[in-house]
């Protein structure tokens, strides 16, 4: 299998049609620790301060998938500093960042494989997420909510799709989710950000039917994973 992306509209776009190998063999990634630095640094210079609360609620061992809020490029990064590595992560990119050999590097990197977000979805890029998870020795970042929201409002104002939930459903592994808060203020060069990890929920929680694919339980699912999210984001304000 593979995926075709294209991408015109930023600099130094490759007219050629990239294409992903699905197929390839999974291998622990030790360059993803090994340029741990350069994710201090990089993060170090972008942001005020991030501040991490119960990043022991990633699991230690086994298959998992770390759900989250989308507010930065640098989200996938900011997660992963949080448990300092302690945890080999993939995540999904949107296809485009694959036209670029800049974005396409780091993704490398740090274990991002492309998925279409427009039209039908990307049956590769899901299939790919249920065989890393099923592999066994990686978790997996997933932004249900698709793209970035540059405004930082409240994630309840943005809507999820179900394709998280439709990866929970084959694979059968937790999910643990996470929020990330950036400072509301747009004007603000380096804002805060604080990331709080939630209590991983267990697959017995989504309820879902043995040897069914009802998508009714997809969205009850993906409404579970999002209000544990919104719970998390919002403790923000309680805490202020």
């Amino acid at each position: 299998m593979s995926s075709t992306t294209e991408r015109k509209d930023m600099p130094f776009v490759s007219k050629k049609p990239f294409q992903y190998n699905y197929d390839k063999k999974l291998r622990n990634n030790h360059m993803q620790r090994a340029c741990q630095w350069i994710a201090d640094i990089i993060i170090g210079r972008a942001f005020e301060s991030v501040e991490y609360h119960n990043p022991e609620n990633v699991p230690d061992e086994g298959p998992f998938i770390l759900c989250a809020n989308h507010v930065s490029a640098t989200d996938p990064v900011n997660l992963s500093r949080g448990f300092r590595g302690k945890r080999e992560l993939w995540f999904m990119a949107k296809s485009e960042y694959y036209q670029m050999f800049y974005t396409r590097w780091g993704l490398n990197i740090f274990n991002g494989f492309p998925v279409h977000r427009v039209g039908a979805p990307d049956l590769s890029a899901l299939r790919f997420a249920i065989r890393v998870l099923k592999d066994g020795r990686f978790g997996l970042v997933i932004f249900p909510q698709g793209g970035r929201d540059l405004t930082r409002k409240h994630p309840r104002e943005t809507p999820a799709k179900a394709g998280t939930a439709a990866v929970v459903r084959e694979a059968k592994v937790p999910v643990v989710p996470a929020s990330i808060h950036m400072d509301p203020n747009l004007d603000e060069l380096n804002p805060k950000v604080v990331i709080r990890y939630g209590k991983p929920i267990a697959y017995e929680e989504f309820g879902f039917t043995e040897g069914k694919r009802n998508h009714k339980e997809l969205q009850k699912a993906t409404d579970l994973i999002m209000e544990r999210i919104y719970e998390l984001w919002e403790q923000d304000f309680k805490d202020a």
